[in-house]
């Protein structure tokens, strides 16, 4: 009887998750992530339903045999003397229904504490600078291989030459820059370069690499630390150059100056000179240490696949302005662009999309798990309570007052809390280290975190004993004696 019961509960339990599964696979249908619509396909099929039901059935068994075992084979000796009655409240003995409750506390302190920590780390983000300027700038993502030939270097750049012409001659524009990627964006490119007097490994010469017109670094105000900007002279024409990072230079010459220096890229190992070194920003996703990145004249490394115009409109732009480019990019390529163009600021949102997703994630299954442990606690303390109901009665009639029965239950679930406390802060330090990587301002041990998250689950804890302590304190010890 017991395992049917056990199969059928969890039979239940396993067709409720497959409904809300059901029900989150459907509301994740309409991400939007800056105008391009998100295809995920969540929907179940037999296959999960069947792994869901075997899940639930062996769990169902699995938990539901060793109860049905032991009620099977009682003790009769302890039975007939009434010694189960002295089960004990607190840890005296600590039971398999302890242990699962504690470890059911400890996975949910490790879940909170890690969705409670990335959303801080997310509040964090937004205080933090990049090192550019973002505010008020717009990306508009033009698709060089649409254009024929798209192989000829001159007919790129003759393209891109028509179209920032185009724009600049609409009153709303102020002005227009080029670069392959944008900071902080999904867009980035890589390629190993060849330092002159550096025999690292080919893993430690991988850096950015981006090409960019000329006042490209003026309009994200990213200023020059030394040597030259990139001038509209350094063309096909003249010798190859290019700009470093502070995160380049530190990397190849932590000892000199790089301007001067020169360096190969790409598959003909083309020769290169620094002509300027500019400040430390952030480049790849997230808010992170700058990585060492090299960016060379467009006119001399014509883009033939994405290409970034950034763009910044005369005084204060609205959502309009962003139609402005759209219909200009329409109407220059003569189709609708599958990237539509975005604010600078919502790329570098769509940065911290991995923070939010753990966020998310870890909340959701936190908030479950919160429920499950808080389920637990209150059959581990009720059952404990109808064990001792006779004990409580002796208690209660030779002076023990309610308040100290009522002590006594909540006692009993702080400790089991405090048990799972011990095992979920470490737990939820390392967890939290291992993704650390995502974290911005914070540390995996953050200790506001930790004790927010230990306050919650105490107060949830006294709240899931408190009505099987009120039961317990209002005990008629006299009608409990007599009925044994």
């Amino acid at each position: 009887q017991m395992l049917l019961e056990s199969v059928l509960l969890a039979s239940a339990a396993g067709l409720l998750g497959l409904l809300g599964a059901s029900w989150i696979a459907g509301s994740l249908q309409g991400i939007d992530l800056m105008g391009i619509p998100l295809a995920i396909d969540l929907s179940p099929d037999w296959r999960v339903f069947v792994f869901s039901l075997a899940v639930a059935l062996v769990s169902s068994l699995l938990f539901g045999l060793l109860p049905a075992w032991r009620s099977a084979r009682p003790d009769l000796v302890p039975a007939l003397k009434d010694e189960s009655q002295s089960s004990g409240m607190g840890l005296r003995r600590f039971s398999l229904r302890n242990a699962l409750v504690v470890a059911q506390v400890a996975g949910c302190f490790v879940l909170l504490s890690g969705s409670l920590l990335f959303l801080r780390s997310q509040w964090a983000a937004r205080g933090l600078d990049p090192g550019f300027r973002h505010q008020g700038l717009a990306v508009v993502r033009l698709d060089m291989t649409q254009f024929e030939p798209h192989s000829n270097p001159d007919s790129a750049l003759q393209r891109t030459r028509d179209f920032r012409r185009r724009l600049l001659a609409r009153g709303e524009v102020a002005e227009l820059a080029y670069s392959s990627s944008f900071p902080m964006s999904l867009a980035q490119h890589e390629t190993t370069v060849g330092v002159e007097g550096y025999e690292g490994p080919a893993s430690e010469r991988q850096v950015k690499f981006s090409s960019v017109s000329p006042g490209y670094f003026e309009m994200l105000e990213i200023p020059l630390v030394a040597g030259r900007p990139l001038r509209a002279t350094d063309n096909s024409g003249r010798p190859r150059v290019c700009l470093v990072n502070q995160a380049f230079q530190q990397r190849f010459w932590p000892r000199q100056s790089a301007l001067g220096t020169t360096l190969t890229y790409g598959d003909d190992q083309r020769l290169i000179e620094v002509a300027g070194v500019v400040r430390d920003h952030s480049i790849g996703l997230g808010f992170h240490e700058s990585e060492p990145a090299v960016w060379v004249p467009l006119d001399q490394n014509p883009s033939q696949g994405m290409l970034m115009a950034v763009v910044r409109p005369q005084g204060n732009a609205s959502g309009d302005f962003l139609n402005l480019l759209r219909e200009e990019v329409e109407s220059f390529t003569g189709r609708p662009e599958f990237l539509p163009p975005a604010w600078a600021s919502e790329m570098i949102e769509v940065s911290l999309l991995p923070n939010r997703l753990v966020s998310g994630f870890l909340g959701w299954t936190g908030a479950l798990a919160l429920i499950l442990a808080l389920a637990g606690l209150y059959g581990v303390i009720s059952y404990s309570v109808s064990l001792r109901r006779r004990e409580m009665s002796i208690r209660m009639a030779l002076g023990a007052d309610r308040r100290r029965i009522l002590s006594l239950v909540l006692r009993q679930g702080l400790s089991l809390a405090a048990v799972g406390f011990l095992l979920g802060i470490p737990s939820a330090i390392g967890f939290a280290a291992l993704l650390s990587h995502l974290l911005y301002g914070l540390s995996p041990a953050d200790p506001f975190t930790l004790c927010a998250i230990a306050l919650l689950l105490s107060l949830c804890t006294l709240a899931a004993s408190l009505a099987p302590a009120l039961h317990a304190a209002s005990t008629n010890p006299i009608r409990s004696l007599r009925t044994g």
